[in-house]
């Protein structure tokens, strides 16, 4: 049986380098139904594929304590 996927674009706020990004990556990496995350520093953006679709407060939380903040899903 196939699993379900959904994509989710979230706009992050703060990311000014490569280790912005990979960061960003690792935090929303920690949230379960998260499968898989390709962050793009130059559009500001996360391109998450998830098992569930995931709300703006769990990205937002995923980044609690740092420099980023996550803004919108697109």
């Amino acid at each position: 049986m196939k699993m379900e996927t959904v994509k989710q674009t979230v706009t992050v706020n703060g990311m000014s380098c490569n280790g912005c990004a990979n960061h960003v990556q690792r935090a929303f990496e920690t949230i379960p139904a998260v499968q898989s995350v390709d962050v793009s520093l130059d559009e500001k953006k996360a391109s998450v594929v998830t098992n569930q679709a995931v709300k703006l407060k769990e990205f937002q939380e995923a980044l609690a304590g740092t420099n980023y903040s996550a803004v919108t899903i697109l």
